[in-house]
């Protein structure tokens, strides 16, 4: 998913903090699952990016059915991010020069910088300092 806002102003890119939501939808057989990465930006004068990634996974192995909410949650914090991130990063940059005229640049970030909770449905994140 990729929305973006324009406001009435020059957005401030020094008040802006990202906000990051893990979404997680399963298949009925349980063994196929998606993982979405959304970050949102609210500029606070109108302006707003949001950008969601999403990878999808299936298990192969029986013996590990059925998956927890704890287990993916789990997968997500040490696999799923990271290899979300890079297309987080690049559509970021993308959808703010298009629309607010400057380039947003994520900075490289380690793993485990944004993780999250095992709360069900969607699961809240921060980023860690």
């Amino acid at each position: 998913e990729l929305y973006a806002r324009r406001g009435d102003g020059k957005p401030s890119t020094t008040s802006a903090q990202p906000e990051y939501m893990l979404g997680i939808d399963r298949n009925e057989d349980q063994a196929l699952f998606r993982l979405r990465l959304r970050c949102t930006i609210d500029y606070g004068d109108g302006s707003l990016l949001v950008v969601e990634p999403e990878a999808e996974y299936r298990v192969e192995d029986e013996s590990l059915m059925p998956l927890s909410h704890e287990l993916i949650v789990e997968f997500a914090n040490e696999v799923a991010v990271m290899a979300l991130i890079p297309y987080l990063r690049e559509a970021l940059a993308d959808l703010s020069l298009r629309v607010l005229g400057s380039a947003i640049l994520m900075p490289v970030m380690l793993r485990g910088a944004i993780r999250f909770t095992a709360e069900p449905p969607d699961t809240h994140g921060e980023p860690e300092e």
